[in-house]
């Protein structure tokens, strides 16, 4: 597959190191770069950066209020024995928890201020992994999970790096890219092996993995590593590893979004974030955008391919949750809602990392062809039920797909 972009393009080289861009990093170097970039671009002599640091002093005002009550009455207890196939998984029969990524997973920017603590990964309320609050107050996959399973293993707590002692099972590294994903596989299985409070064989592991913003933020800058067919490479070596390495595991493949979507994002100084964090999404030309577009098609045509390679095992699957493919930002006043994005109107705020987290448990509990691809704010998480108890794999959604359809109408009427 080639693809070949119709005009040279130049922007801020994204540099790679180890399967990351080299945007983040620690504190003081992440804002030393940020005030490099703005005295070499700045072009108003009235501005300075004194004052634009003082402009990114903020707290984000949200118009929704985040958490929401657990209402599932169904399909509470775990499996009468602990289940030999993951068609028959429920949600209390999960033990562990685990997520693979980049920045967004990793919390970074979650709850910033300012340019100073921008950079702060707070995991603890990461989307997937997250349980600093409960669901009543902030929904993740883990938080809605510890209703299910209070003992779960591999949540994440507090801020700090993949490395820190409260980081659980997230082992997601901020500006990582598709290459990275099988090095924090393997990181992940490490550090899982010698955690003495799992069964590694028999306990049954949730894993979700969400990769390719930074891919698409720099596929026009000519890098082989993010093209389509690279990317798609390094997801299935991560996968082949967790297959044939992680036994008992559902793997969410969670859906890339479009990151040309951010280019409606221009209110304060979004555009200065976005020349440095996605300059080839955020791109004035529109063929630009349109490359980037493809790509992102492309990743996740790659994602459907994939995730059926391994339909037929019985310890393990991939499932593909679609909900980012279609989604719009939610808008306030026919503007984009600011208030899902952090500082740098790229990273996501407490606000989106629940939605988000909502939106993908919806789709574990919606069968294969009936997934959503699109959330909207305010929506209530799915309970799984007596009738259909289990996460929805290829294999388990054939025989009741049509039968849940008509009982999803029958519902909403």
């Amino acid at each position: 597959m080639q693809l070949l972009m119709p005009v040279p393009i130049f922007l801020i080289c994204l540099v790679y190191v180890n399967g990351q861009v080299d945007y983040f990093g620690d504190l003081d170097g992440h804002y030393n770069r940020i005030k490099i970039h703005f005295q070499k671009t700045n072009q108003n002599p009235n501005d300075t950066w004194e004052k634009f640091v003082e402009r990114q002093n903020t707290t984000i005002v949200d118009n929704l209020k985040q958490g929401q009550e657990f209402l599932c009455t169904e399909a509470l207890e775990p499996s009468p024995t602990v289940p030999l196939s993951v068609h028959e998984l429920r949600p209390a029969d999960i033990k562990v928890i685990a997520a693979l990524g980049d920045s967004v997973t990793a919390g970074f920017g979650l709850a910033a201020t300012s340019v100073i603590n921008l950079p702060v990964e707070w995991r603890g309320r990461s989307w997937t992994s997250g349980v600093e609050k409960t669901m009543e107050d902030l929904v993740s996959v883990a938080s809605v999970l510890e209703k299910y399973n209070p003992r779960l293993i591999g949540t994440s707590t507090g801020n700090g790096g993949a490395n820190s002692a409260n980081a659980g099972f997230n082992v997601a590294n901020s500006g990582a890219i598709g290459r990275g994903i099988p090095g924090q596989v393997r990181t992940l299985i490490n550090k899982m092996k010698s955690d003495p409070s799992i069964d590694y064989a028999n306990d049954w592991k949730l894993v979700s993995l969400w990769i390719g913003g930074n891919d698409l933020c720099a596929c026009c800058n000519g890098n082989d590593v993010n093209h389509p067919d690279q990317y798609a490479a390094y997801i299935k070596e991560a996968l082949d590893e967790l297959r044939d390495s992680m036994p008992r595991t559902f793997v969410n493949l969670i859906q890339i979004v479009d990151v040309t979507k951010l280019y409606d994002v221009q209110e304060d100084d979004c555009l200065f974030w976005h020349g440095i964090v996605c300059g080839c999404g955020t791109n004035e030309d529109k063929t630009v955008r349109d490359f980037v577009t493809e790509y992102a098609r492309l990743y996740q045509e790659s994602f459907d391919k994939l995730a059926h390679e391994y339909d037929a095992l019985t310890d393990f699957t991939v499932v593909t949750q679609p909900f980012f493919v279609d989604t719009e930002i939610p808008e306030v006043g026919g503007k984009p809602d600011r208030s899902f994005f952090s500082i740098d109107c790229f990273h996501y705020t407490e606000k989106a990392h629940d939605a988000s987290a909502v939106a993908l448990w919806n789709n574990m509990f919606e069968p294969l062809g009936e997934k959503s691809t699109t959330w909207v704010p305010g929506e209530l998480i799915k309970c799984p039920t007596d009738r259909y108890p289990y996460l929805f794999t290829a294999r388990n959604s054939e025989s009741v797909r049509e039968q849940w359809r008509i009982d999803q109408n029958a519902t909403q009427k």
